[in-house]
């Protein structure tokens, strides 16, 4: 979640049992193996190794739109797209929609999981983890949170809902983390992950269904259902609409789908 699959970054993480002793030594010290690996990857893949730089800091500093990028490097923005292509193409950065496609609405998200993570929390602290004597504090559980809506989004919704289209929807200000779609165009979820204990959905169901209206506004379906997928619920409020999922049921889908071979 940190570094991806990348054996020799396996390797290096292999001579840590602790998470967290991990990202001290080998991101939050100035001598650490990842504290300047971005820099070497893309010096090695790409010769105006400054440009993809800048824009690879853009993406983090959430300008994800291509005219937001080209305004925060500095450049036109039909020049920007070929460095984007790039990107992609070696899977430093991907493309995203949402999932009704609405034109216009298409940004970029930091794709690898150690570029991102450097990205948005070592970099910015560079000046800090180089001072003597000084240690940073990562903000965990919201890095966490992402992980977690990714890692339900990209593993375990296609268990829950098969053959359904699965994305993401945003709008403005409102952004739904997990939309998926019946192929017949029937019916629609709407997902909220959350990385806590103690969930109340009672809590969080009205505010889903909100965001979920401003969607379902110009769209007709039979069927609009709820899902919200924590680590923990502190009670199982009950809606015939809505299911509740935490990560004992999210451990008997994989020993189901384990033992189904």
């Amino acid at each position: 979640m940190t570094i991806g699959g990348i054996p020799e970054y396996l390797r290096v993480a292999s001579g840590y049992s602790n998470y967290y002793q991990f990202i001290e030594r080998e991101f939050e010290d100035a001598n650490g193996y990842f504290y300047r690996e971005p820099y070497f990857i893309l010096s090695q893949k790409f010769r105006e190794y400054s440009t993809y730089f800048s824009i690879t800091n853009a993406i983090s500093f959430g300008k994800i739109k291509p005219s937001e990028i080209a305004g925060f490097i500095g450049i036109e923005n039909k020049r920007l797209y070929p460095y984007l292509q790039n990107l992609a193409k070696l899977m430093f950065i991907s493309p995203s929609i949402p999932i009704d496609h609405r034109k216009g609405a298409g940004h970029y998200e930091l794709r690898d999981h150690m570029i991102k993570f450097c990205f948005n929390y070592v970099f910015p602290n560079r000046e800090f983890i180089e001072r003597e004597n000084s240690k940073l504090i990562f903000d965990f559980p919201a890095y966490f949170g992402r992980i977690f809506e990714d890692f339900i989004k990209n593993d375990v919704f296609g268990y829950l809902y098969p053959y359904y289209n699965i994305g993401t929807w945003w709008h403005k200000d409102t952004e739904i983390d997990i939309a998926a779609i019946s192929q017949n165009q029937g019916n629609i979820v709407f997902c909220e992950c959350k990385w806590k204990d103690h969930v109340d959905p009672g809590r969080i169901f009205p505010g889903l269904k909100r965001k979920a209206e401003k969607f379902l506004q110009e769209k007709n379906y039979e069927r609009a259902s709820y899902h919200i997928i924590a680590k923990s619920f502190s009670d199982k409020f009950k809606d015939s609409d809505l299911t509740l999922t935490d990560l004992s049921d999210i451990e008997l889908i994989f020993n189901n789908s384990y033992e189904r071979g």
